[in-house]
C-alpha cells in the first residue's frame, strides 16, 4: 500500500465521522488491516535505508562504480526518499486521524491499542536514523514526532509506553535528546505538559550508581554513556519549557 491509498483511507474516516454514528465493524477491520499493510512497508523500506547506510560507510574505500552505476543507485535513492516520505505523512494523517476520530472509530471511545499503537512503533524507528540535519529529512522526523503528538495527545492510556520508549532511546542514540524535547513542545499542556512530566519522573527513577564505570574505568555494558546520553535532554528541555 503506498501513501496516497493510505491518505485515502484515512479521508473515509473523516468522511464517516462527519455522522454521529460509530462506524461498522468491517470498516474498522479494513482500516486496522491497511494500517498494518502502510505498518509492513516503512518497517521494510526503515530497515533497508538503514542497511544501505551501513553498507556504504562499509565499502565506502572501494573502487567507484561506473557512471551508468551511480546514475541507478541515485535514481533509487530519490524513489526510495520520496516514497518514505508519502508513507510517513500517511501514517501521520492516520494517527490524528484515529485520534480526533476517536469517539466514532471504537465503541464507547475505547481505542485497540494495538491499532492505535502502530504509528509510535514505525515512528520510534524513524527517529532512530535521524542523526543530522540531513538524516532528519530523510528519516521524515518531523512526521514521527507528529504522529508520536498525536498519540499522547488523544490517547492518555498508552502515555506509560510512550515515556518508556522514548526514554530507551534517550538511553540508546546521543542525538535524540534535542528531538525528544521538541516532541514536548509539540503536544498539549492543558491542564500540564503530561509527556515532559512523566519523563522527567521516569528519568529522576533511573539509578545513576547502577552506570558508573568500574574501578579501571570501563564503561561496563555502555551503561555509563548511556545514562550520559540521557542527561542532555534536562538542559534541551529547559530550553524550550523552562517552566516545567
Amino acid at each position: 500500500m503506498d501513501g496516497e491509498t493510505g491518505s485515502r483511507d484515512v479521508n473515509d474516516i473523516t468522511d464517516a465521522g462527519a455522522s454521529t454514528s460509530v462506524m461498522s465493524q468491517s470498516f474498522r477491520d479494513a482500516f486496522a488491516c491497511h494500517l498494518y499493510m502502510l505498518f509492513s512497508v516503512m518497517f521494510m523500506t526503515e530497515s533497508e535505508a538503514k542497511m544501505v547506510k551501513t553498507l556504504g560507510n562499509t565499502v565506502g574505500g572501494k573502487k567507484k562504480s561506473s557512471a551508468a552505476k551511480e546514475k541507478e543507485r541515485k535514481a533509487e535513492a530519490a524513489g526510495a526518499a520520496m516514497c518514505r516520505e508519502s508513507c510517513a505523512a500517511a501514517m501521520l494523517a492516520a494517527a490524528q486521524s484515529m485520534g480526533k476520530n476517536k469517539s466514532r472509530l471504537w465503541r464507547r471511545g475505547v481505542a485497540d491499542e494495538d491499532v492505535v499503537s502502530l504509528p509510535c512503533r514505525i515512528a520510534y524507528q524513524m527517529l532512530e536514523s535521524a542523526t543530522g540535519v540531513l538524516a532528519r529529512k530523510a528519516s521524515s522526523a518531523d512526521a514521527a514526532l507528529g504522529i508520536i503528538a498525536a498519540t499522547v495527545d488523544y490517547n492518555q492510556s498508552l502515555l506509560s509506553t510512550v515515556v518508556a520508549a522514548l526514554v530507551d532511546l534517550l538511553h540508546s542514540y546521543e542525538h535524540m535528546s534535542p528531538l525528544v524535547a521538541e516532541l514536548c513542545s509539540m503536544v498539549s499542556e492543558e491542564p500540564t505538559n503530561v509527556l515532559a512530566v512523566e519523563l522527567l519522573r521516569e528519568i529522576g527513577r533511573l539509578d545513576t550508581g547502577a552506570y558508573a564505570c568500574n574501578s579501571s574505568g570501563t564503561d561496563t555494558g555502555g551503561k555509563a554513556s548511556g545514562i550520559k546520553n540521557v542527561a542532555p535532554f534536562i538542559g534541551e528541555l529547559a530550553i524550550v519549557r523552562p517552566r516545567i
